[in-house]
């Protein structure tokens, strides 16, 4: 069971770890907060880095693609260093860390597939790039999620948004169903909407998938006040460490709570 707990930040840091040599061998470097990571990562995992001061983060590695042309020559880049299973997720880097989110994301990825991910993100860059523009990747720790909240802290430092689902924040053919919620001034959550939630996605073999929610949880809250309210705090935190306000992502496991994405606004 601890292999699957997240890491607390603070813990032992770990060297970068190279991929073997290769005809592409990128280097996958460890994301930490003790280092700026500045326009080579990207705004959104600076931003992840500066927040895991506040929250934990899974053990999150990244690596940057200047193909010629963006034309990618073939890829060796599976040992990517991050505990497997992995989520992997992309973005276009401008010169000044501005980033573009490329594609989805991909749960639950085995090492071996996730040079497919890789080669499927940097495919959609558009070849039309400006120059100097880098394909990012960052291959995170798979969390399972039982529940997952999108939070959105607003510029006034004060107010959050929550939008809540089962399972995972992953879009698949029945999409997502999302209860809401605001929270401002550290009171109880204002019109929080309960919709009736069906199917959720759900981790499976070599991947994720669409499952059918218990009868039971269809109807009932992902969150009751007070556990909303407890993660709008802790957005709060986040956004303070970051330094604006940002959209969030947390994945809830039983009495863990985990921060994967931080996009700041």
């Amino acid at each position: 069971m601890e292999e699957h707990r997240p890491d607390r930040p603070g813990g032992p840091q770990v060297p970068p770890r190279e991929a073997p040599a290769g005809p592409y061998a990128p280097r996958w470097a460890r994301l930490a907060a003790s280092r700026g990571q500045g326009a080579d990562a990207g705004r959104p995992l600076a931003a992840l880095a500066a927040a895991s001061r506040a929250a934990a983060v899974p053990v999150t590695r990244w690596t940057a693609l200047e193909p010629r042309g963006w034309t990618l020559p073939p890829l060796d880049g599976r040992r990517c260093g991050a505990p497997v299973p992995v989520s992997v997720r992309g973005w276009l880097v401008g010169p000044d860390g501005t980033a573009q989110r490329l594609g989805p994301t991909f749960n639950n990825l085995s090492r071996t597939t996730v040079e497919t991910a890789v080669a499927e993100l940097a495919g959609r860059v558009d070849r039309h790039a400006p120059a100097g523009s880098r394909c990012v990747v960052a291959a995170q720790r798979f969390v399972p999620a039982e529940a997952t909240v999108l939070a959105r802290t607003l510029p006034d430092a004060r107010t959050v948004r929550l939008r809540m689902c089962w399972g995972l924040a992953e879009p698949l053919g029945d999409g997502l169903h999302f209860d809401t919620c605001t929270v401002r001034d550290g009171q109880p959550p204002e019109d929080y909407r309960v919709t009736l939630k069906p199917t959720a996605t759900a981790a499976m073999p070599g991947g994720t998938g669409t499952v059918g929610v218990p009868p039971r949880l269809r109807g009932r809250p992902v969150l009751s006040p007070a556990a909303a309210l407890d993660c709008a705090r802790a957005a709060l935190d986040v956004a303070g460490a970051v330094g604006g306000p940002c959209d969030l992502v947390f994945s809830l496991t039983g009495p863990d709570r985990t921060l994967l994405d931080c996009r700041p606004l």
